[in-house]
């Protein structure tokens, strides 16, 4: 998998200045849509892609039901999904309200399976590809 140099302007705290400096990234590809996954999944099952995308919407309906309970879900060899939360911190229990909520997300947990390819996987980098300015995106983060 080739991989992009991005050139980024970092704010570097000690010294309250921005430096310029590069970054790998994976190129930004489009999503496989739910036609696509359905017709690939199809074409390796005795399943038609219709069935196949049935399921699949079944599946994201059953995770809705589970993550409105707060639970997450098994997805065998795919892993797993769970919900998370993080709330602003306060001195009391008093002072705690549905307001303190900052964000709401979802957790996603590869199983061991995954975790290996992810590890196994085979990079190089893209250095014919010239900057562009699209790819200075800038980033406030300390470096």
């Amino acid at each position: 998998m080739e991989l992009e140099i991005i050139k980024r302007e970092v704010f570097i705290t000690d010294a309250q200045t921005t430096q310029t400096k590069y970054v790998l990234a994976l190129p930004r590809k489009n999503a496989w849509d739910m036609e696509t996954v359905s017709g690939l999944i199809a074409g390796r099952t005795t399943l038609s892609k219709a069935e196949v995308e049935f399921v699949l919407r079944e599946l994201e309906d059953v995770m809705v039901e589970a993550l409105q309970l707060g639970a997450g879900v098994e997805l065998g060899a795919l892993g797993k999904v769970e919900p998370s939360l993080s709330s602003a911190a306060v001195d009391t229990k008093d002072d705690i309200s549905l307001e303190n909520i900052r964000k709401v997300n979802l957790i996603y947990k590869p199983s061991k399976r995954i975790k290996r390819i992810l590890k196994g996987l085979n990079f190089e980098i893209n250095r014919r590809k010239p900057l562009s300015d699209n790819d200075n995106k800038g980033s406030k983060s300390e470096k």
